[in-house]
């Protein structure tokens, strides 16, 4: 189940080929029927990868596979030309023509696979070419895309500065998308011996499907691949020395085509895949599968309903997954809730995420939403139970007085109470308003944890079903435990969560741990944060709002609070930290789940000595000292990062050399409308979906798309 941290802000193999065209769904518009102010959609188009400047998410090669096979060809406005595939393509990479450079080019495979290998843990977009030579085979190890030749130098020798990778490296040279052609041929076989023919004389050459003016495909033998002119009319004496009757031409770089290149980045043992290198002209390319679905290894494998579309956009790989819009829900809503939910709390989201995606109009040009939480989450995963919500709800969409859909704003936690809009954004919205939230259900059945101090004075946190009393205490009178097995995690929050409560430590049978306090789990409806460093704190405070807070981070408090319970306020040593919105404090703290929180400040103390006097710390100069009985008189200089203080009142708190804040709070998201884990509750409190809906969204109506 997968349940959303952030929420949207207003605002050379042989390949069987298919000559026939066949129909082909043009990406269908956002419109409205006659007479009514709703929205229909009939398809959808998701983007998968996109970069528009605002929302990045791009990557700069895309690997489709399909085990009952796939077609690429090409995108018209009333077809689809299918240029090559069948049973046999059943993986392809896809990645724009644009510019590069080689690292290398070696005839040992090996060294060719250990330089792929460095460059792609640098994060470098690397493909590794297999060609035959004159009868051996040679590797080329190239990186980009680059949508400029600059851009693309700059790379190349940013990366040679690199001594290992100099070291692995011989001659780097630019590659770009200029080409001659050789040849256009009726079949793919005849260019594919011309192409034969050519690497038996020396020379380089790439076989590629263009277009053959009668909307169908040719078959062409191109040579270059060179960024600049110079190089290319190099290239061309080098062919003709090499094959003096060979008749060149300049390759047409205004029409549609696809590079085919065999691709052997997956290493050693492993099948080489077809990789199309296709056109940076505004030409788009789609890969159909035969059956099924079509699986996206760089979305870590997930599997998707539709068709694929690649193509460039703002410089960058833009691939688009256009499918059914009532199938696209039956993804959503397994992502955003998950099976196993109650029925009408999954016909509630089914409603709101049908509503949403209509509000979104085309947002993004040429994909109307993206598959992540920016929008909504959307993993190709669906269920049973998922799919009968959907299809219940068919059409059904949330719509004001005047019939128009309107935004259903929702999160997956509210925290017992939804926010009142003016507390989020600053502005009301008229349906929204702030209602309590039957959301506890998320913390139900967690098991809780122990704050503990180790042995070596380091604090942390355990599972409380990994420990067990040992039946003794410290002189400060709190509980030792022990761990019951071997290798029990130590984190530094009360959660399994990696991201937020990483690893710190171990316990192994015989440790002991000290008791500070017992704490609950961390989840969706109740969380902790940190401890965060004031001077981390402050720079990313600085880093979002744009008055700065200057000099060292010593206090930070709630000021005030919204209806809600939510921060409208917060001050840092006295003045008001300035967000355009409240719920900039999310991003503004270190991305916190809601603006639901208290703060917890460590480095802060007050000292009791005798005769009444106290003393606060930090301050300026001076060490802390603790005495030991009065007997001994010892004192000893408390030089500790971090330590446990026991009060009148027998409660621990650990105090920090530094200080430090913890932020502790209730719900996950903006709390604006619906609360997914509330929807649930409500569900469960017998509520159908209608009436969850207009629960959360006050004055609206369900009506049909």
């Amino acid at each position: 189940m997968n349940k959303r941290n952030k929420r949207r802000l207003i605002a050379g193999l042989a390949i069987s080929m298919l000559t026939a065209a066949v129909p082909f769904q043009q990406p269908m518009p956002v419109h409205a029927d006659a007479g009514s102010s709703a929205l229909t959609l009939d398809t959808i188009r998701v983007a998968l990868f996109l970069d528009n400047g605002k929302y990045r998410a791009s990557k700069p090669i895309a690997t489709l596979s399909s085990d009952k096979g796939l077609t690429a060809g090409l995108t018209y406005p009333s077809a689809f030309i299918p240029w090559l595939g069948g049973d046999t393509l059943q993986t392809v990479r896809l990645s724009a023509d644009q510019y590069g450079f080689t690292a290398l080019e070696t005839e040992d495979a090996a060294k060719a696979g250990a330089l792929t290998d460095k460059l792609q843990k640098m994060g470098y977009a690397v493909s590794t070419w297999k060609r035959t030579r004159q009868g051996k085979a040679v590797y080329q190890v190239s990186a980009g895309a680059y949508p400029t030749k600059d851009k693309a130098a700059t790379a190349m020798f940013e990366l040679m500065k690199n001594a290992e990778i100099s070291k692995l490296s011989a001659a780097p040279s630019l590659t770009g998308p200029l080409y001659l052609s050789a040849g256009v041929f009726v079949s793919e076989p005849e260019a594919a011996a011309k192409q034969a023919s050519l690497a038996a004389a020396g020379v380089d050459s790439e076989l590629v499907y263009t277009e053959d003016g009668k909307g169908g495909a040719a078959y062409a033998v191109w040579i270059g691949g060179e960024a600049d002119a110079d190089r290319l009319n190099a290239r061309q004496q080098l062919a003709v020395k090499a094959v003096p009757d060979l008749a060149l031409q300049p390759a047409d770089a205004k029409a549609a085509y696809l590079v085919k290149r065999e691709d052997v980045s997956s290493g050693a043992g492993k099948p080489s895949v077809i990789h199309l290198q296709f056109s940076d002209n505004g030409r788009k390319i789609t890969i159909v599968p035969k059956q099924g679905e079509i699986k996206v290894a760089e979305k870590s494998g997930r599997t998707y309903r539709g068709t694929m579309e690649a193509s460039v956009y703002n410089g960058q790989l833009a691939l688009i997954n256009e499918l059914p819009f009532e199938q696209y829900l039956y993804s959503v809503v397994t992502a955003e809730m998950g099976k196993g939910w109650p029925a009408e709390a999954l016909k509630a989201q089914a409603v709101t995420a049908r509503s949403y995606a209509l509000k979104q109009g085309n947002k993004y040009e040429i994909a109307h939403v993206s598959d992540s939480t920016v929008d909504q989450a959307y993993y190709g995963e669906e269920a049973a139970d998922v799919m009968q919500a959907v299809d219940a709800t068919r059409g059904e969409v949330l719509v004001g007085p005047d019939g128009a859909v309107v935004m259903p704003y929702f999160s997956a936690n509210a925290g017992g109470k939804t926010s009142e809009p003016t507390e989020v954004w600053g502005n009301p919205v008229s349906y929204i308003q702030s209602v309590t939230s039957p959301d506890e259900g998320a913390a139900k059945g967690r098991v809780p944890w122990y704050q503990v101090a180790l042995a070596d004075g380091s604090i942390g946190y355990v599972n409380s079903a990994l420990v067990r009393d040992t039946g003794s205490v410290n002189a400060a009178g709190l509980t030792i435990m022990e761990p019951t097995e071997n290798g029990v995690n130590i984190r530094s929050a009360p959660t399994t969560d990696n991201a937020n409560g990483p690893v710190t430590g171990t316990l192994n049978m015989k440790d002991k741990v000290t008791v500070i306090r017992k704490v609950e789990d961390s989840n969706s409806y109740q969380w902790q944060r940190g401890p965060f460093k004031a001077a981390e704190l402050r720079d990313k405070i600085n880093s979002v709002v744009p008055k700065a807070v200057t000099g060292d981070l010593r206090q930070l408090e709630v000021t005030k609070r919204g209806e809600s319970g939510r921060a409208a306020e917060v001050k840092a040593n006295g003045q008001a930290i300035n967000v355009p919105y409240g719920d900039t404090f999310r991003s503004a703290f270190m991305s916190l789940p809601s603006t639901k929180f208290e703060i917890e400040e460590t480095g802060s103390y007050t000292i009791l000595g005798a005769g009444g006097a106290s003393r606060t710390l930090p301050e300026a100069g001076g060490t802390l000292y603790v005495t030991g009985s009065a007997a001994s008189g010892k004192q000893t200089a408390l030089t500790q990062e971090q330590w446990v203080a026991v009060g009148k009142d027998g409660q621990a708190r650990v105090l920090t050399k530094e200080t430090m804040f913890t932020f502790t709070g209730q719900g996950n998201g903006h709390g604006l409308g619906m609360s997914q884990w509330g929807a649930r509750g409500l569900a469960e409190q017998g509520y159908d979906y209608k009436r969850i809906l207009q629960y959360y969204y006050t004055g609206l109506k369900i009506g049909k798309d």
